[in-house]
């Protein structure tokens, strides 16, 4: 702590090019198994017929948007990472007070990160690059969040606090 405050290590650019690799991977594979659950139910249905297949694809793509809010939005409100990045030990927190983003925020950096027109990995890696206070990309600037690194404090600060 640092005059009562936590002191957060920024994310370096190799730990969140990792992190979003692993969460495009983790996105992927729940879309193929959202995708292919609806698409199994319909097809096993005795009374499926293909005029149908409109219901399907818009199910599809319903339970794609719902799995991909609670990997991106819902993971970091309530533990502060998505799946990549606690495999790459980085998190998310706000910017102003260090604690885990607020709803609103993760879902104002989700909003933003899927507008971007460009290729969002390599829009990200020059934003970042580029933002030398924090590092931030555009959707953790809009977001007033900050990507820092998810380690605990030091042996000395665990032991003087615990006991």
């Amino acid at each position: 702590m640092d005059g009562g405050q936590p002191v957060h290590l920024l994310a370096s650019t190799r730990r969140r090019v990792v992190a979003r690799l692993l969460d495009m991977g983790v996105a992927y594979i729940a879309t193929m198994a959202t995708v292919g659950s609806a698409m199994a139910v319909a097809l096993l249905s005795p009374d499926f017929e293909f005029a149908q297949m409109a219901w399907v694809v818009l199910t599809a793509m319903v339970l794609t948007f719902v799995a991909s809010t609670l990997l991106r939005v819902a993971r970091l409100v309530w533990w502060g990472c998505t799946v990549g990045q606690r495999i790459a030990g980085i998190r998310v927190v706000q910017e102003h007070n260090g604690l885990r983003p607020t709803w609103r925020q993760a879902f104002n950096r989700w909003v933003v990160h899927n507008r971007m027109i460009m290729i969002p990995l390599l829009n990200d890696v020059v934003r970042h690059r580029r933002d030398q206070r924090l590092g931030q990309c555009i959707h953790d600037r809009q977001a007033g969040t900050v990507v820092v690194m998810a380690q605990a404090p030091p042996p000395a600060a665990r032991t003087a606090t615990q006991g």
